[in-house]
């Protein structure tokens, strides 16, 4: 896979003019951060109520992209009721991201464009380009609904893009305000709870662009930069296993293991529970195992590179040999699997399990035969 980096468009063309309210706002914020809160403290003295309301509206405005603007909006990778769309979109707009529809038309050409030009915050330009350089210039697409019809339709996405100012304002500035006034600490709830609590949600999910395209592993796809990793996901709200996000975009999933940290996805799923949620979209085992498979093939090939001639010849007959049979398995697993999710019969289940097993066992010797290839590489 190329990793290089590039600092311009690869076509020539120029990024558009800076938005300086954006600018002063994402640029400014953190320097203003860094020195007015240590400021304030010096003078006024801490408050335990001031770091407790800017954790908590830290994590649910945080959330609020996770859930709302991303697996909700941008990905529908889920329904909910009104009242779940609601909250989450205002938790959302508290993050200072913009509109739910923009943020997520956004998204959408970055996944249907990954690194290349078209794409909003290409990878390929840099970690600082595709961190935040690109919220600090104009994007005339950025506003073209026209490619999300379907969000346009949605009622409650459009009332939160039509009042997308009155609710940030009202939850990044006016609650904290009024939760300071209780305490007396109206300054001290804008700048820690208001201000810094928004630049380290800033921070945290910008590295989902960022980040999460730099560091960590690819254990699903190579077709793209996103990477894996548990490090990332501890501050980036669970987004972290961004390799598989872009393998199963639709999955509600980040995190597909248990022990994934991934609370969004736990979200998700209590909500289900509660009966605000529903439709949640998994991606199917033998789907996923097809994409392993193929990784883990051009792993094992790329081996090959290294041996002479006449050991190369034998290992790929052996590699394509055991290939095809577990490609064999798995369409026979993915079929009956199909077949099951639609149906209760007893046989067809037997069936399923039995063709699950033949792949596993296939699987297991195309893994072995892989690392023999390995090792005879070394």
């Amino acid at each position: 896979m190329n990793t290089a980096r590039i600092n311009r468009r690869a076509d020539g063309k120029a990024d558009g003019p800076w938005i300086w309210v954006n600018v002063l706002f994402l640029v400014g914020g953190p320097i203003a951060a860094a020195i007015m809160v240590p400021w304030y403290l010096m003078a006024s003295g801490s408050h335990w109520a001031l770091w407790a309301t800017a954790f908590a509206l830290w994590f649910v405005s945080g959330m609020g992209i996770t859930v709302g603007y991303h697996r909700l909006v941008s990905h529908r990778s889920y329904d909910s009721n009104n009242a779940w769309k609601v909250f989450w979109l205002i938790a959302g707009g508290a993050a200072i991201q913009n509109s739910a529809i923009i943020w997520s038309n956004s998204h959408r050409r970055h996944h249907k464009e990954v690194d290349t030009d078209n794409d909003p915050y290409n990878a390929k330009r840099g970690f600082w380009w595709s961190h935040m350089e690109w919220v600090l210039h104009h994007d005339e697409t950025a506003e073209d609904f026209s490619t999300v019809p379907d969000l346009t339709k949605d009622k409650v996405v459009m009332w939160q893009h039509r009042n997308y100012n009155a609710i940030w304002v009202a939850t990044a500035i006016l609650l904290p305000a009024a939760l300071g006034l209780m305490i007396d600490r109206v300054w001290g709830m804008i700048l820690i709870a208001g201000l810094l609590r928004a630049v380290l949600v800033h921070q945290g999910t910008f590295c989902i662009n960022s980040l999460a395209h730099v560091i960590g592993t690819q254990p699903w796809s190579t077709k793209d930069t996103s990477r894996d990793s548990w490090v990332t996901s501890l501050f980036t709200f669970g987004e972290g296993y961004h390799n598989y996000h872009h393998s199963f975009a639709a999955d509600y999933r980040n995190g597909l293991k248990w022990f994934h940290f991934d609370p969004g996805k736990w979200a998700i799923f209590c909500g289900e529970k509660m009966g605000f949620a529903s439709g949640l979209k998994r991606t199917l085992e033998p789907v996923r195992m097809k994409k392993r498979l193929e990784r883990l093939a051009e792993e094992y090939f790329a081996h090959l590179d290294q041996m002479d001639t006449v050991a190369q010849a034998d290992w790929r007959t052996r590699l394509e040999t055991t290939l095809a049979a577990s490609e064999e398995r798995l369409g026979a697993w993915t079929m009956r699997a199909r077949r099951a999710a639609k149906s209760k019969d007893e046989q067809l289940h037997a069936a399923l399990a039995e063709a699950e097993e033949h792949f596993h066992h296939a699987w297991v010797e195309f893994q072995n035969l892989g690392k023999g290839a390995r090792l005879a590489a070394a």
